[in-house]
C-alpha cells in the first residue's frame, strides 16, 4: 500500500489540492461572516463556522447542515467540535 501512495504520488497531490482548498476556503472567509477560521494540512481541513467571530459562538445548525450536504455528496465531514459541545 506505501507503495501505491509513492508511486502514484498521492501525498503531493493530496498536498496540492489542500492548498487549493485552504486558499479558496480563505477567499470564501473574507466575505462570509460564518466561517470563523480556516485550518489545516494536505486534505485534513477544519473550518470554524461562528454566529459571531468574537465571541466564536457556535453557528451549531449551519454546521449541521453543512456537513450534511458534503456527506450527501460523497465527502468525508464531522462536526467533532460541535458534537463534543452538546453531550
Amino acid at each position: 500500500m506505501l507503495d501505491v501512495l509513492r508511486d502514484e504520488g498521492l501525498r503531493d497531490r493530496a498536498l496540492r489540492v489542500g492548498r487549493y482548498w485552504m486558499t479558496e476556503l480563505k477567499k470564501l472567509q473574507e466575505c462570509n461572516r460564518l466561517i470563523g477560521d480556516v485550518r489545516g494540512s494536505g486534505l485534513f481541513l477544519g473550518i470554524d463556522l461562528v454566529r459571531d467571530r468574537e465571541t466564536r459562538e457556535p453557528a451549531t445548525e449551519q454546521a449541521d447542515y453543512v456537513v450534511n450536504r458534503l456527506r450527501e455528496c460523497g465527502i468525508l465531514a464531522g462536526d467533532g467540535w460541535a458534537a463534543s459541545q452538546r453531550d
